[in-house]
């Protein structure tokens, strides 16, 4: 065949039983392209800037046969790469969706690499199985892998006689897929009849292996299609219920057509060639409890009460179940002691911290195929203390005084609001203020000392664990009704005591 014609798309214009070229150039100005008998050869152009006239407006110069009418035996050409130190490489695509399908509708079948600048060689692809394609092309890829090509005596040919007879063909995602619902646009698989039949037929998709623990998951939305007398392709979508599996993400789940048609099957398919669908596990993926990190406590709790922590972990249904052994298994560690293991999606746990302080909580989600998420938060711990005073008071105080929480029946409440000694001050005061709580003659006082002739307000400031503040207000008379700030001219002071905020 010679392409001499070939210069831009459709130009002149060629039907569905030319061939027809794509930013495909013909010239007899190099050398180089031309062949030995003198016939000009094409090249195609894959640069946007260079000898683009008419402008190219297409992805990828190309070379396209005619419609086949006839099943797909083989394509042969002679090539080389047009410029020296640029290899070229030559893609076969084809198209199931007509002769003038969109580009994205063509699919790659075979590529020819590696072709250099020196001498035409000729190739030839030849796929295992006849395939029914309504049209072939050569592609030279625009994204820089591969330098510009020159083509010529280009043939598609007929199967052999030899050839295989008619078949069932499944073909599935070209990569593995998640194990999630969403599918990224992958989502199904093929089938083909490789030669139409004359009447209807079913088809039946079986799946191996079956559905467990270890081989994972995988389902089609129709296992059983049926084919009108003449229709070849049936595409089938994959559920969004899937589980991967080490097995799964290795072998993959086969999808097997039988031709459930007696005549058909007997006299006319005589092989299946099956897909593998590979299935990938994901992680899991915990919602709550949030990863909030170590410089801040997401939290305070107290000391020597049980608190309730929950989870929520996101993955498939196969992963998420509280089967123990074979779960979804959380543990827990509190920093204080042994890990708790949990099982389950959701669910909550109670601990108890004996210590006060800063803890760092790890919670690890695992799935039953090993995959494992991880969070990280700090909790704060404080020592257990009063509700209802007007100022917490810590129970470890309270502990100190056995004598007042006896009088209080052991009610740390009651106990801090008593006056056991009698002295006129509740316990809560004489905390704040520092003194017994038992002894009457523990209060806090105030005095007056001059020296010099210098007036000085004294007290006696507790110094054990808990900060304390001192405020020294005054007035110049009794009868003045507030006490404010000192300053001079003031003859009466009083000292007043209170925890920092």
């Amino acid at each position: 065949m010679l392409i001499d014609h070939a210069v831009a798309w459709d130009e002149p214009p060629v039907d569905d039983t030319a061939w027809r070229a794509y930013n495909a150039k013909i010239s007899d100005s190099d050398a180089l392209r031309v062949m030995l008998d003198e016939s000009k050869a094409c090249f195609l152009n894959n640069s946007q800037t260079a000898e683009t006239d008419p402008v190219q407006d297409r992805d990828l110069p190309f070379l396209q046969s005619p419609a086949l009418a006839f099943p797909f035996g083989s394509l042969t050409f002679m090539a080389r790469a047009y410029d020296a130190g640029m290899p070229a490489t030559i893609a076969v695509y084809a198209s199931t969706n007509g002769c003038a399908a969109p580009a994205e509708h063509w699919f790659k079948v075979h590529e020819f690499s590696g072709i250099s600048h020196v001498l035409y060689q000729t190739y030839r692809f030849a796929p295992s199985l006849p395939a029914q394609f309504d049209a072939i092309r050569l592609v030279v890829a625009t994204d820089g892998s591969s330098g510009r090509a020159c083509v010529d005596d280009v043939a598609v040919c007929e199967p052999d006689a030899v050839a295989v007879a008619p078949c069932l063909i499944v073909q599935g995602p070209a990569s593995p897929i998640s194990e999630r619902a969403a599918l990224d646009g992958d989502g199904q698989v093929t089938v083909r009849l490789s030669e139409p039949y004359p009447e209807a037929v079913e088809v039946r998709l079986d799946v191996s292996p079956g559905a467990s623990a270890a081989n994972g998951c995988l389902s089609l939305t129709a296992t059983n299609l049926v084919f009108e007398a003449g229709s070849v392709e049936q595409h089938v979508a994959i559920n969004a219920v899937k589980d991967g599996t080490a097995l799964s993400g290795a072998g993959g789940f086969t999808v097997t057509p039988v031709m459930v048609s007696p005549a058909a099957a007997q006299l006319y398919y005589s092989a299946s060639f099956p897909a593998v669908v590979r299935v990938l596990n994901n992680a899991p993926l915990i919602v709550t409890p949030i990863d909030s990190g170590l410089q801040e406590p997401a939290m305070t709790i107290p000391c020597g009460q049980p608190f309730n922590f929950y989870w929520d972990v996101h993955d498939v249904s196969a992963d998420s179940s509280a089967d123990v052994g074979n779960g979804m298994m959380i543990t827990w560690n509190f920093g204080d002691g042994s890990p708790s293991v949990v099982w389950g999606a959701s669910g909550m746990i109670s601990h108890v911290f004996a210590s006060a302080g800063d803890w760092v909580v790890r919670m690890t989600a695992c799935d039953k195929d090993g995959d494992a998420d991880d969070v990280y938060f700090m909790v704060r711990v404080l020592e257990p203390a009063t509700l209802l005073t007007p100022v917490p008071i810590p129970y470890a105080w309270l502990n100190l005084y056995p004598s007042a929480l006896a009088a209080a029946g052991g009610d740390y409440e009651s106990a801090a609001q008593d006056d056991t000694d009698s002295d006129g001050q509740a316990t809560w005061q004489e905390y704040v203020a520092g003194s017994d709580p038992t002894n009457f003659y523990s209060v806090f006082r105030a005095g007056i000392v001059v020296s010099n002739g210098i007036g000085w307000i004294t007290w006696a400031p507790d110094l054990g664990p808990f900060a304390r503040r001192y405020t020294v207000e005054g007035k110049t008379n009794l009868t003045d009704e507030v006490w404010s700030e000192r300053k001079s001219g003031m003859r009466f002071f009083k000292v007043k005591v209170s925890l920092p905020d």
